[in-house]
């Protein structure tokens, strides 16, 4: 019952948010995320850690503090923009998305080994994900599986009928495999704290354990790596970005190139992070306490 209630509630949603006035529809968003940013004091903590360290030590703790609570109403409207695509996607390709870099994606496709997108939680990655099979490419997306199979359903389904290709996250490696070996795009959104299973690198000045899934997959197939990202305007059109990796020399010890090329793509994606910080969704703890930086 309980599943079957959550299903009803994201249909319900989708279609208020498909015919509700744009204004309107972000307004109850910020509301909500507001809401959430109060009621969620773990999470309320953790973002404002991990806001610590991208503002830097010499942030004011007021800064800190409202660029978290405007990551939670970002976080809302992206879940907001979510509901009105399983409506009518076609507004927001059309109406509201840029996206430079193409020609490095092209590039790494004309190797024919496959490649491997890699993104952040940061921005809109859904829409970056429906924008890039818009264009034409075949892309494979990992999926997290909800709690309801009803909701879990629907999302795939909306995904799929857009052109993205869904992965279970329980099952994702031999269709990873098969799809950079068919030469498709895999996109892999990996910014999480990985614990004992990631490898050490820095971000933003400070020590991390960071997932290695793309570099562990390049390495291994000789994929390609192109990084992307899809960022929020004031306006709420979207502008993205498709960069290179940067050049990684390899050393033949799979360890020490999986987190050089670790520490390349998260080296490059911290920029779009520091410009934007209140468009980065990090509820969990990302840096050990030990490392924060000192209120000032």
């Amino acid at each position: 019952m309980i599943h079957t209630l959550k299903y009803w509630g994201v249909l319900a949603t989708s279609h208020v948010a498909g015919w509700l006035p744009t204004p309107l529809l972000y307004s109850l968003a910020d509301v909500a995320g507001d809401a959430v940013y109060w009621a969620w004091p773990r999470g309320r903590r953790n973002t404002i850690a991990n806001m610590r360290h991208v503002l830097g030590r010499h942030a004011r703790e007021a800064d800190v503090r409202r660029v978290s609570r405007h990551s939670f109403r970002n976080y809302v409207r992206l879940m907001a923009d979510f509901a009105r695509t399983l409506q009518k996607p076609d507004d927001f390709l059309e109406q509201r998305v840029q996206v430079s870099g193409w020609e490095h994606l092209d590039e790494a496709i004309a190797q024919g080994q496959g490649v491997i997108v890699v993104g952040l939680h940061l921005g809109n990655w859904d829409l970056a994900g429906l924008t890039l099979a818009a264009n034409g490419y075949i892309v494979n997306a990992v999926m997290e599986n909800f709690a309801s199979p009803q909701v879990d359903q629907l999302v795939r389904a909306a995904r799929e009928s857009w052109g993205v290709r869904c992965i279970p996250l329980h099952s994702m490696l031999r269709p990873l495999y098969e799809a950079l070996r068919r030469n498709e795009i895999v996109a892999l959104v990996t910014d999480r704290p990985a614990g004992p299973d990631g490898t050490a690198i820095r971000f933003f000045d400070s020590p991390v354990s960071w997932p290695t899934g793309p570099a562990n997959l390049a390495v291994r197939t000789g994929a390609q790596i192109v990084l992307g990202y899809l960022l929020r305007r004031p306006d709420n059109t979207f502008v993205g970005q498709l960069l290179p990796l940067p050049p990684v020399k390899r050393t033949g010890d799979r360890r020490q190139d999986v987190q050089r090329v670790t520490q390349a793509i998260v080296t490059t994606l911290e920029e779009p992070i520091r410009n934007h910080p209140e468009q980065w969704f990090m509820f969990r703890q990302m840096w050990d306490e030990s490392s924060s930086p000192d209120k000032t």
